[in-house]
């Protein structure tokens, strides 16, 4: 896999689960087929999400801690992958118990948004 792919799939993850519109069918359908294309497993998914996408792209949605007012049509993705890139390089300096905390609250936010739905969706595709 290239970066440019990865990076597409971390905007395209982004964007089904923190723009402030819920997502449709069509729109799990679309990352779907894109992380299959990719090869990527549930496992690799659930990882992505947790540790590097819901810390830099959960501010959008206000950790669902506070509301987010108006609509938002997207991430500039550039930022967003310079930022996760950034993250991912200093979870590479730190011990895994480091992140614990931050872990433990993304996960639990995205399957309040619908991880799981997805992961399921991936695991079949992958099983047929």
């Amino acid at each position: 896999m290239t970066g440019s792919q990865e990076r597409e799939l971390w905007g395209a993850l982004a964007e089904l689960f923190f723009l402030d519109t819920e997502p449709e069918d069509h729109d799990f359908e679309r990352v779907l087929r894109l992380l299959t294309e990719a090869n990527w497993r549930p496992e690799r998914t659930r990882a992505a999400l947790i540790e590097l996408i819901a810390p830099i792209a959960g501010h959008n949605l206000g950790f669902l801690i506070y509301p987010v007012i108006g609509e938002w049509s997207g991430f500039d993705k550039a930022d967003l992958c310079e930022k996760i890139q950034y993250l991912s390089e200093r979870r590479a300096r730190h011990p895994r118990w480091f992140f614990w905390l931050s872990d433990w609250y993304c996960a639990r936010m995205l399957r309040k948004l619908g991880m799981d739905r997805l992961l399921r969706g991936l695991a079949e595709r992958r099983a047929g």
